[in-house]
C-alpha cells in the first residue's frame, strides 16, 4: 500500500501546475493519502449535459484560490460519463488523461464515482453538482450542493483542516518528506550521521502534526541507538589500527548528536584519543582530508562534465594537500581508472606525467630542506629520466646543478 501511494503521489505531483490534482487511484488509496498527509478529502460529484455542472467546471475548477486550496486536500472527483482521452507530458512521458478533466483517465473518475456515491449515498442518488469535504474516516464535514461562491468551498476545507490540527501536507511536501525519511536512513547505515541529522531535521520540521512524524521520530530513535554504540566501535578500530576512522566516527557523533548526553561522551572519548601519539597523526591527516575534500569533489564533477584534464589536476591536488590519507587514496584510484580507459588516457596523459613530477620535485625539494642529498638526488634525477620534457625535470636539472 505504501509504495503504491508513493507511485500515485510522485505521478499526480507532477501534473498539478495545470490545476486540480484530481486523486489517481482507489477510494480506499484516497482516505490512506489524506490520513498520512492529515488533510480533508474534497470529493466533488458532478456529471454531464447540466449547465451548473459545466459552470463548476469551467469556473471554480480554473480559479487559482479553489486550487492552491485544494493542494492541501485529496481531490476525488466522481464523475460516470466518458470523455474523449487525450496525451498530457508527465516527466517527458506521454500519458493519456481525461480531456475534460485532465490529471485522472476517465476510468478513474467513473471507478470512483460508483465507489464513492454508495459510500455517502447507499440508495445511489445524488444531485450533481454536489461537493463533499470529509476526513478520512468518511466523517462529513460540510456538504455542498449545487454552485456556491468560491469563498463557500474554501472555508470548508479550512474547517476541515481545523479539525484535523496539525500540519497539512501537500502532495508534493508529502513526497519531499519521504525522500527526506529514505535519505536519512540511507546515510544512518552508510555511518554519515551528520548526513542523516540534517535529513531527519528537515523532515521533523515538514512532518510536525502529522502521521509521518511518528516515521521520522522512528528513524530518529534508531539513529541514537546507533550512535551510543559508536564510542564501542571508535575503540575497536583504533584496536584494529584504524585510528583515522575512529576519530573520524567520534567527531561525527559528536555534530550529529550536538547538546546530548551522548555528544559529550563522545566528544570526551575523541579527546582522550587526539592526545595519543597515532591519535595526533590521525588528526593531522583528518585536517588534511577537510582542506582537500572541496578539490576532489570538484575533480568528480569535472569527470562527469568529461573534462578530463581538469579532473587530473583537482585529484593531483587532493594528493598535495592529504598524502598518506585515504582520500589521497581515492584520488589515487581515480586517476588509475583516467589511464587506463584506452579514450581518456591520451587526453589526460600529458598532464598526469607534469602533474606527478612536480609532486616528485614537491617531494624532492623537501628531502634538500632536511639536507637528506643523497635521498634528493635520486629523486631529482628520477624525475629527469621518467618525465624529461616536463616543467619540474628543467627545475630538476638546475637543482642538480647548483647540487653539483
Amino acid at each position: 500500500m505504501k509504495r503504491t501511494l508513493i507511485a500515485m503521489v510522485l505521478l499526480t505531483n507532477a501534473l498539478t501546475g495545470q490545476g486540480v490534482a484530481w486523486w489517481r487511484g482507489t477510494w480506499e488509496g484516497a482516505t490512506e493519502d489524506a490520513r498520512r498527509r492529515n488533510v480533508p478529502l474534497l470529493v466533488a460529484f458532478v456529471m454531464d449535459g447540466e449547465e451548473a455542472n459545466d459552470r463548476i467546471v469551467a469556473g471554480l475548477y480554473k480559479e487559482d484560490a479553489f486550487i492552491q486550496a485544494s493542494r492541501r486536500t485529496v481531490a476525488v472527483l466522481a464523475c460516470p460519463n466518458t470523455h474523449k482521452p487525450v496525451e498530457a507530458k508527465v516527466d517527458g512521458k506521454s500519458v493519456r488523461v481525461c480531456s475534460k478533466f485532465g490529471h485522472v483517465k476517465c476510468e478513474d473518475h467513473k471507478n470512483l464515482e460508483m465507489e464513492v456515491r454508495l459510500t455517502f449515498w447507499p440508495d445511489g442518488r445524488v444531485a450533481t453538482p454536489t461537493h463533499c469535504v470529509v476526513l478520512a474516516d468518511e466523517t462529513k464535514i460540510r456538504v455542498i450542493s449545487d454552485v456556491m461562491p468560491t469563498g463557500s468551498y474554501l472555508d470548508a476545507i479550512k474547517d476541515a483542516r481545523s479539525k484535523l490540527g496539525g500540519r497539512g501536507l501537500t502532495r508534493a511536501e508529502y513526497a519531499e518528506v519521504l525522500s527526506l525519511i529514505g535519505r536519512a536512513k540511507v546515510a544512518m547505515n552508510a555511518d554519515d550521521y551528520i548526513g542523516s541529522g540534517k535529513a531527519l531535521a528537515e523532515a521533523d520540521r515538514m512532518a510536525q502534526g502529522t502521521p509521518l512524524a511518528s516515521e521520522t521520530g522512528a528513524v530518529r530513535a534508531a539513529l541514537m541507538t546507533k550512535g551510543e554504540e559508536l564510542a564501542l566501535r571508535a575503540a575497536a578500530a583504533a584496536e584494529a589500527g584504524d585510528v583515522l576512522g575512529a576519530l573520524r566516527l567520534l567527531r561525527s557523533g559528536v555534530v550529529a548528536f550536538r547538546g546530548t548526553e551522548l555528544a559529550r561522551a563522545l566528544r570526551k572519548a575523541e579527546s582522550k584519543l587526539s592526545r595519543t601519539k597515532a591519535g595526533r597523526a590521525a588528526a593531522k591527516l583528518i585536517k588534511a582530508e577537510d582542506r582537500a575534500r572541496p578539490s576532489f569533489d570538484k575533480a568528480k564533477g569535472y569527470e562527469r562534465g568529461r573534462e578530463y584534464v581538469k579532473a587530473v589536476k583537482a585529484y593531483y591536488r587532493v594528493i598535495s594537500l592529504a598524502a598518506g590519507s585515504p582520500l589521497a587514496g581515492q584520488a589515487r584510484e581515480r586517476l588509475a581508472a583516467l589511464s587506463a580507459d584506452a579514450d581518456i588516457a591520451p587526453l589526460v596523459s600529458k598532464q598526469a606525467a607534469s602533474e606527478e613530477a612536480e609532486l616528485e620535485l614537491k617531494a624532492a625539494r623537501t628531502l634538500l630542506r632536511q639536507r637528506k642529498k643523497e635521498a634528493a638526488r635520486a629523486a631529482l634525477e628520477r624525475i629527469v629520466k621518467q618525465w624529461p620534457k616536463t616543467g619540474a625535470a628543467a627545475k630538476a636539472r638546475k637543482l642538480l646543478g647548483s647540487d653539483g
